[in-house]
């Protein structure tokens, strides 16, 4: 698991000198395909992975450390080493997430991301488990198949709720957090209308109608589960309500006037006299 977050680590510093680093306040900035696939590998791997193997880790150890992490690795690796492995990952992966912007992909693709990786191994456990009868975790040892299987389901289910954790962090940290203030972009409506509409005819996905024109997944994404009329896309009310009614009936009047110009003049004359 520490290796996975090396390697994430080192594509991201790969990012930061070859490619780009988009914020949602960049209005119309284009990301780089590195950033767009780091974006994908932390919020599908390694944020939810790094998590999970903390927490769980440390859970077990704290029960009986026999279960996970026997005492006599303690002679073969150092504690040092054993807290790179098992602690480090969590406080640097929350540095990250509050530091560095990323867009998380749909939900369902990220779930169906990081379940793929659990899947694969989980059979890698049970194909050492059958060919070498080994349990690479103690704690499986000591169960029946049908308490594995619950076992399985429950860290399962963890695993998904990490990922849904993390998409709120990043939300709470960036989307409120660091807009607050920044300039907010108009978008023209008919373009976000048909984007919305790509979307909803599956011709294009959220992401790609998101990118080909340079709309925020969030205002697209709202557009296209019609959370908001697309005339007032971006708009901020600035008169009270009785303000715009005086308006409204201000402009009915003014174009009454204008369609019975020639009959207002004739009574103004009238009336005159």
């Amino acid at each position: 698991m520490a290796d996975s977050h090396t390697f994430y680590f080192g594509l991201s510093l790969l990012n930061d000198l070859t490619g780009s680093y988009v914020k949602p306040s960049d209005n119309g900035g284009r990301k780089s395909k590195l950033q767009s696939f780091l974006d994908v590998v932390l919020a599908s791997l390694a944020y939810p992975i790094g998590v999970f193997v903390v927490m769980t880790f440390w859970a077990i150890y704290a029960v009986d450390r026999e279960l996970v992490y026997p005492k006599v690795l303690d002679a073969l690796i150092p504690q040092w080493l054993n807290h790179a492995m098992h602690t480090t990952v969590l406080p640097f992966l929350l540095i990250e997430q509050y530091v560095v912007f990323h867009d998380y992909p749909a939900r369902s693709k990220g779930i169906s991301i990081l379940l793929a990786f659990g899947f694969a191994y989980l059979c890698w456990i049970l194909w050492i488990a059958y060919y070498a009868d080994l349990w690479v975790y103690p704690i499986l040892q000591l169960m029946e198949t049908h308490q594995r299987a619950i076992f399985f389901l429950v860290l399962l289910a963890f695993f998904i709720t990490i990922y849904i954790l993390g998409e709120v962090i990043n939300k709470a940290l960036w989307i409120m957090s660091h807009q607050v203030g920044a300039k907010r972009r108009k978008y023209d409506p008919c373009i976000v209308d048909i984007a919305a509409d790509a979307v909803r005819n599956r011709c294009m996905s959220l992401g790609k109608a998101s990118e080909v024109n340079t709309i925020p997944k969030t205002t697209l994404h709202d557009r296209v589960k019609r959370k908001y009329a697309s005339a007032t896309i971006e708009a901020k009310t600035v008169l009270s309500p009785e303000g715009e009614n005086k308006i409204e009936q201000w402009a009915n009047v003014k174009n009454w006037l204008r369609k019975n110009v020639k009959r207002t003049r004739s009574y103004c004359k009238a009336n005159s006299r």
